[in-house]
């Protein structure tokens, strides 16, 4: 239920306006990060006391209703003094009654005037009635009666304004708080009107004023300013600097904003839970217990207040009392998205499974436009192993979000898991289509584009799914010339296709992300022992389960076997993460014995002449386990044999090149005798290359498919 506040507004206040008291339902109100232009705020301390009151924007009609009393006592008395005046009539001479038609029609006119500020005030308290009902249609009505008697109505243009921005009809609700500038420009309450409308635009995706989100916050933040150079008393105004504030990562400035809302007015319930929400971003978590319970002091059946007090002790690990919370939220309100949400990951927290995909469906039931739930959900199947159920979840966001990056970023990262590589791409490929600046789509469609050219050419390509790439990431790294992470990705993206940069003069990574991105760029340019030790340090690092598993998938994905296995094991160290943590070392010793068992079999194939299908072989054991220097050395031996007639071209010459090189680095105590015949082996292989290089030149073909013959 919606807190309605009602308040007593000074004699001579501007703002005794009915339909302002949907100001309060502001509270459900999500405001993104953006530019606020600077806006002010009076806070506590600043000199607003006893001797300035508050003036409440949220008068639902007491003002109005007592006037319509007055109003009503004097037609009566009007009405009676008439009738008196006629029963005289038979006394009073000719000249009395000449004088009484003289002002008949003045007291007519007064009459009819006193009526229609009557009924207009009726209507005023009906619409007010209905806003707090919730009938904010029935309200619009009922303000546009009364605006039929009285067009020029401050108070029921403000208001229709009001019921109308309610119902998500944003541009007939601007056009009402434009009508009352017209008639009063420094009216406090159409100012916030219009800062309510600018806002929601700001969080409607649908929204098609052709305004940036920046544009959008920046002139809500102005129009709070406005609102306060009018009024500094005016509640609502501080609590929208607050919203604004607390999105923008201004912590200390929205507390500052919230702690002047509650001052002005103590009996501000949803200015109290927005307080102690960012008291305990703040993680002031005495201060935020304090503001919470003050909340539920104030409006017992705030279901926020209670859901703000589970977030508290979820944050400081008290899943128990959390749950308790988030229960009489949804006990006070079964409908909020959120707080079902919040309640799943705390089932999740605990090892209840059940209990939270059954949450993270109400919530999608509720609200099926977040995606944050189907993001939720979907984790939560993945942790579960059931990555395919994962993706239809995620899929069938899709349907009702088309355009929404996070959700299509996640059907990517779950193809790649489940090693449906070229859905991965397309998936990346898309986020990148409407996110042309997403880093982590960047790096996703280049892991994914490295783990194909792993498993089909074995030491580098320059492909169809190479050369698309390319602008894509230069794009990315386009708009984010300062990312050390999409420079990291660049430049995997470059040994993939042969060339490798040298990764030490792009800088010295700083944060456990840009260590796992210089991994696997070290992975790409056969580094092995660099890219181990840069898994290791963000596995120590990891301070959550979701962290390890994290680094232990990515490893796994791009068979860094041995970190892989060191992350999943850091996951045994955490509270309910036993099982995940198994079933991923399972996974890793599954991929080690097919490993063998591939390498084995190319070994057989190779000693039978199957280059072709050696070949193959080689490349899964060499992909399963990059370290294995005999399966390197057997794909070197099949790529050497086979001859331009079956296929044969520079590319497969410079891949063999390479493979030779890897065994050379891993090998352990090779002979003399043995490495200088490999090294004979690569200087002819290189003349090789170069000769179909120069025949592909001559004959005017591209010679794009030179791979560069470094490890």
């Amino acid at each position: 239920m919606v807190e309605m506040r009602w308040a007593k507004l000074l004699p001579n206040a501007r703002l005794s306006i009915c339909a302002a008291a949907t100001l309060s339902l502001l509270s459900g109100l999500t405001v993104s990060a953006g530019n606020s232009s600077q806006p002010r705020t009076v806070a506590a301390g600043s000199g607003i006391g006893a001797g300035a009151p508050a003036v409440n924007a949220l008068s639902a009609g007491t003002t109005a209703s007592a006037e319509a009393g007055k109003s009503e006592k004097a037609e009566s008395a009007q009405a009676a003094g008439a009738t008196g005046a006629t029963g005289g009539a038979d006394t009073a001479g000719n000249s009395a009654g000449a004088a009484s038609e003289g002002t008949e029609a003045s007291d007519d006119s007064q009459k009819t005037q006193a009526k229609a500020t009557v009924n207009i005030n009726r209507q005023l308290q009906a619409a007010g009635d209905c806003m707090v009902d919730g009938r904010y249609a029935d309200a619009a009505d009922v303000y546009k009666q009364a605006l039929a008697l009285s067009p020029d109505s401050v108070e029921a243009l403000a208001g229709l304004g009001m019921a109308l921005g309610r119902q998500n009809k944003l541009d007939e609700a601007d056009e009402q708080f434009d009508r009352v500038l017209t008639l009063d420009a420094k009216n406090p309450v159409a100012h916030c009107g219009k800062a309510m409308v600018l806002l929601n635009r700001f969080t409607n995706s649908k929204d098609n004023s052709g305004k940036s989100h920046a544009q959008l916050l920046k002139e809500a933040g102005r129009e709070c300013n406005k609102a306060l150079d009018a009024d500094p008393r005016v509640v609502e105004a501080h609590y929208l600097l607050g919203k604004v504030y607390r999105e923008e990562n201004r912590l200390d400035r929205a507390e500052q904003a919230f702690s002047g809302a509650v001052k002005l007015d103590p009996h501000y319930g949803s200015a109290w839970v927005a307080l102690g929400m960012v008291q305990t971003q703040r993680e002031k978590y005495g201060p935020a217990l304090e503001s919470f319970n003050q909340a539920i002091s104030v409006s017992p059946n705030n279901a926020h207040a209670y859901f703000g007090r589970g977030q508290l002790y979820a944050r400081q690990g008290q899943m128990e009392r959390a749950v308790k919370e988030y229960n009489m939220s949804l006990y006070k309100n079964s409908n909020d998205a959120a707080v079902h949400v919040a309640l799943g990951k705390a089932f999740d927290q605990q090892g209840d499974s059940v209990a939270s995909v059954k949450e993270f469906n109400e919530a999608i039931k509720l609200k099926p436009d977040d995606p944050e739930p189907y993001i939720d959900l979907a984790s939560n199947l993945e942790n579960r192993g059931e990555l395919d159920t994962a993706i239809i979840k995620l899929r069938n966001g899709l349907k009702i979000m088309p355009n929404e990056p996070s959700l299509r970023l996640l059907v990517g990262n779950a193809n790649l898991r489940a090693a449906r590589v070229d859905e991965a791409i397309a998936d990346y490929q898309a986020v990148l289509a409407s996110s042309p600046k997403s880093i982590e789509a960047a790096q996703g469609l280049v892991r994914a584009v490295y783990v194909k050219t792993q498993t089909q050419s074995g030491g580098g390509d320059r492909g169809g799914d190479y050369q698309r790439t390319r602008p894509l990431i230069a794009q990315v790294a386009e708009g984010n010339p300062d990312s050390l992470t999409i420079k990291y990705v660049s430049a995997e993206l470059a040994a993939i296709g042969g060339d490798f940069p040298n990764l030490d003069v792009l800088g010295v990574p700083k944060t456990d992300a840009e260590r796992l991105a210089l991994a696997e760029a070290a992975l790409a340019e056969n580094k092995f022992i660099e890219a181990d030790d840069l898994f290791r340090r963000a596995t120590y690092n990891a301070l959550k389960a979701k962290d390890a598993f994290a680094i232990a998938d990515l490893a796994y994905s791009l068979r860094a076997m041995d970190s892989a296995e060191a992350a999943f094991r850091k996951g045994l160290t955490f509270v309910n993460a036993d099982a995940r943590a198994r079933k991923g070392l399972d996974a890793c010793s599954t991929a080690r014995q097919l490993a063998t068992t591939d390498f084995v079999q190319a070994e057989d194939m190779l000693r039978r002449h199957l280059y072709d299908q050696a070949a193959a072989k080689y490349r899964s054991a060499v992909f399963g386990d990059p370290r294995n220097a005999e399966a390197h050395l057997g794909l070197a031996q099949c790529l050497e044999k086979i001859t331009p007639g079956q296929g044969g071209s520079a590319k497969i010459y410079r891949d063999a090149i390479t493979q030779y090189r890897l065994y050379l680095r891993l090998a352990a105590g090779v002979p003399a005798r043995i490495a200088d015949k490999y090294n004979r082996k690569i200087a002819h292989l290189d003349e090789l290359a170069r000769k179909y290089e120069g025949s592909s030149s001559a004959a005017g073909k591209p010679t794009s498919d030179r791979v560069s013959s470094r490890p």
